[in-house]
């Protein structure tokens, strides 16, 4: 026998399933082309250290590792040209950012965000930083390096 409801009150809400909602997880992605003064010598290097790194931090909530891994190891690269004359000093430091930016232009949505990631990067021990500490102690620029189309 069931027994009458003392009151004529409606059933507690029960709560629904799932919990929060969160994101899709978005795949890395690499930048579709290099700068256009970017050295011939460095592209096939500079793809591989990408592609792996990609492999390495597959989604974009890792892109900060990313970076940081890219420009510790083309840093290597770029500072070995510098030294070895193939490339002018002060090019390599914009070379490094533009790179870095295109890489956080492609995974990164949020501008503020984005801004935010550079300018940790550029300001790190072992980002920029210690980068351009390394091509500041190199030779002064040479006539016949590399330099940007258009402007001696």
């Amino acid at each position: 026998m069931d027994t009458p409801p003392l009151t004529r009150a409606p059933k507690p809400i029960t709560p629904v399933r799932g919990g929060s909602w969160r994101p899709p997880v978005l795949p890395s992605e690499s930048p579709q082309n290099l700068a256009t003064y970017y050295p011939n010598n460095l592209k096939v290097q500079t793809w591989d250290v990408i592609s792996r790194a990609i492999k390495e931090f597959p989604q974009q909530s890792r892109i900060f590792d990313l970076c940081r891994k890219v420009l510790a190891k083309l840093s290597r690269a770029l500072c070995g040209e510098v030294q070895a004359a193939r490339l002018r000093a002060d090019l390599a430091p914009s070379l490094m950012t533009d790179l870095l930016h295109s890489l956080l232009v492609y995974n990164v949505r949020d501008d503020s965000e984005r801004y935010r990631l550079e300018q940790e990067l550029k300001g790190r021990r072992n980002g920029l930083a210690s980068f351009a500490d390394c091509v500041g102690r190199s030779s002064p620029p040479d006539e016949n390096l590399t330099t940007i189309p258009g402007i001696r």
